[in-house]
């Protein structure tokens, strides 16, 4: 495994395949070695060998030495690559699990969604997996609208045209109004007082945890969107997870 230490996908991949009885290698940076958090802890706890570095370009020019077999730099970051002659079944899982397999698994999540009864599909734009992987799927069943956490709008759109190239997908035209990014959010990894104060409201009205990273700014920005006219219909937000870093926020609501 590899990425950051207090990351959602790496706390995620390291508890499943540690329990799926893989043997869980994890090479991941973390800018503040003091920090606890609850995603570093599974990750700590479901790693048979953990590796950490101070900075992300530490840890990427110590991952790139660790490969012995790769056909660019590129690809090493965006497919399964392997890292060991020793053991043939050794495999790096990219950062983020950003390649064509996890996109490929997600069409089994889609194929469940009923999508006449929605007028567009809305997910969070962090990697951009999961709205590449909607955008192929559904092509012009229904609008796939992704709404950026990080990058401004044209910098994500870059991005994902890279993404398509890389991994090989259809070169369907990436539209504009089609990528969402809410001017008044701060960028990835902050955390907005308005932002909490919206998830609390949210949990206090309909029961549900969301937490401030992804699906607070998602669904704060699709509220506001609603509210001005600007975002109509029937809407179906893919809620993508990531609480466990934020559960102590729920306790005294």
């Amino acid at each position: 495994m590899q990425g950051e230490f207090h990351s959602n996908a790496l706390a995620a991949f390291a508890f499943l395949f540690c329990n799926f009885g893989y043997k869980v290698r994890t090479f991941c940076y973390a800018r503040d070695r003091d920090k606890t958090s609850a995603n570093s802890i599974f990750v700590r706890r479901n790693s048979h060998f953990l590796e950490k570095y101070n900075s992300r370009s530490e840890w990427e020019n110590a991952v790139k030495r660790m490969c012995v077999k790769r056909t660019g730099i590129a690809d090493f970051f965006e497919s399964e690559t392997k890292v060991s002659d020793s053991d043939e079944n050794e495999i790096l899982i990219p950062e983020y699990g950003f390649c064509r397999s996890a996109l490929d698994g997600l069409d089994s999540l889609w194929g469940q969604i009923p999508i006449e009864r929605y007028d567009r599909l809305v997910v969070d734009l962090g990697s951009g997996a999961t709205w590449l992987s909607a955008n192929r799927f559904f092509q012009n069943r229904t609008d796939v609208v992704g709404i950026s956490i990080g990058l401004p709008k044209m910098k994500i759109i870059s991005w994902l045209k890279e993404k398509q190239i890389s991994l090989n997908l259809p070169q369907a035209p990436i539209e504009e109004q089609k990528i969402l990014e809410s001017k008044e959010i701060r960028g990835f990894g902050s955390v907005d007082s308005s932002i909490l104060r919206f998830c609390n409201s949210f949990y206090l009205q309909f029961g549900v945890p969301i937490e401030p990273i992804y699906s607070g700014k998602s669904l704060y920005t699709i509220q506001n969107k609603m509210d001005r006219g600007e975002l109509t219909g029937r809407i179906l937000y893919i809620h993508q997870g990531g609480l466990w870093n934020f559960l102590d926020h729920f306790v005294d609501i």
